[in-house]
């Protein structure tokens, strides 16, 4: 029986989350959008995902934070940060607050 791997996609970017969730549903994924961090964490507390990948600059509560309440409460839910901040610090703090990957 073939289970289906549930994502949060978490990018206040339109044009970038639609073609991101077309993609991964392209992929056989089933994939929830939500626009900022805040919108993200309300949707964690309430469902099951296999899955995170979150943009860091977000309104409301950026992915640094909704990082922090992941690992703090579902420490083994992985993690991907995707971001267009690529600075060694930005990374680095990335890691240390524990995601899984940064792209």
């Amino acid at each position: 029986m073939h289970t289906q791997t549930n994502i949060l996609l978490v990018e206040d970017d339109v044009n970038l989350q639609t073609v991101l969730a077309d993609y991964l549903r392209s992929r056989d994924y089933v994939v929830e959008k939500a626009n900022n961090g805040a919108e993200a964490w309300d949707l964690i507390m309430v469902k099951h995902y296999d899955l995170v990948i979150s943009d860091i600059m977000m309104p409301k509560k950026n992915g640094y934070d909704l990082l922090k309440l992941i690992r703090q409460k579902y420490d083994q839910l992985p993690v991907i940060m995707l971001s267009a901040k690529t600075d060694r610090d930005d990374i680095i703090r990335a890691y240390d607050l524990g995601c899984d990957d940064y792209v």
